[in-house]
């Protein structure tokens, strides 16, 4: 339920009506009524489907489903970017699969993904901002305080040297791209590696450096030409779950290039980004931690 002048509800407007609806690039989650009440709240009505939660717990059955988790979240933000929507609110519990399980923190949705009947949505648009059409590039910003909102633990530092203003639409980037890391970067140290170019590709879209990250649609067309690479019995082989851990670690302390080949290595060190500075990330029970 939602008040009739909220923001949210006005996205939830526009990406349900056509052609945006028919887009195959929308892969928010359906939408299948909005019931309005005395002109002062609305209900969104929609299907119910699990979240992801334990996806960086139980893994994903084969490359294969691990990399249609990637290019759907890469689709639905591009269709969110095309049409001046900034999310800004990554995190797993927004990503959902259409099946339901009533623990989903501790459901394995791997005999599910392998059933090829999977699919992601995402959800959740309360703190995510619309700009008007006529409104050009050089305005579509936010003030570096609202960098802030939302799951903390994904953020990059791209408001932390002092700005007043930072762009949202590349922050939507590497928030996304922290999701990845934290979801599937056990796959590159693996012995043997199972997909090195996942290395390059997500520094690409975490990378400090604003202008050298990846756009959204950038991202969409690159990790799509990376897929290409492998053959279909490649991507069907099952791969192992994450490495459970006794407390949850950071997203970034896990290396994605250990154990990688030298040559390859060598080759993509060129475009590496720098280190990123320290920051101080807070956590749930009064504790916290600093993260490279």
């Amino acid at each position: 339920m939602l008040p009739s002048d909220n923001p949210e509800l006005d996205i939830f407007r526009h990406i349900i009506s056509e052609p945006q609806r028919s887009d195959p690039l929308n892969l928010t989650i359906p939408v299948l009524e909005l019931l309005h009440y005395n002109d002062e709240y609305s209900f969104v009505i929609m299907p119910r489907w699990g979240n992801a939660d334990s996806l960086d717990q139980c893994g994903f059955d084969s490359l294969r489903t691990a990399f249609d988790f990637v290019i759907s979240l890469l689709k639905v933000l591009t269709f969110l970017h095309n049409h001046l929507i900034a999310y800004r609110d990554f995190k797993l519990s927004n990503v959902l699969v259409n099946t339901y399980f009533n623990n989903e923190f501790s459901f394995d949705y791997r005999p599910f993904l392998a059933s090829k009947r999977a699919k992601f949505a995402l959800c959740d648009f309360n703190l995510s901002v619309r700009f008007p059409p006529d409104t050009p590039p050089s305005a579509r910003m936010c003030l570096a305080l609202e960098s802030e909102c939302g799951s903390p633990q994904y953020h990059p530092p791209d408001a932390a040297n002092g700005d007043i203003m930072h762009d949202p639409f590349a922050y939507d980037v590497a928030c996304l791209g922290g999701l990845f890391c934290e979801v599937l970067g056990y796959l590159t140290p693996l012995p043997p590696p199972l997909a090195p170019p996942l290395a390059p590709f997500l520094d690409r879209m975490i990378t400090p450096d604003v202008s050298s990250r990846y756009t959204a649609p950038q991202a969409l067309a690159a990790f799509t030409a990376l897929t290409e690479r492998f053959s279909a019995k490649y991507l069907s082989k099952p791969i192992p779950q994450p490495p459970q851990e006794e407390e949850p670690l950071p997203w970034q302390s896990r290396d994605r290039w250990a154990g990688l080949p030298d040559a390859f290595i060598k080759k993509h060190t060129r475009i590496r980004p720098p280190v990123r500075p320290r920051r101080k990330v807070p956590q749930f029970e009064g504790r916290s931690y600093f993260v490279d």
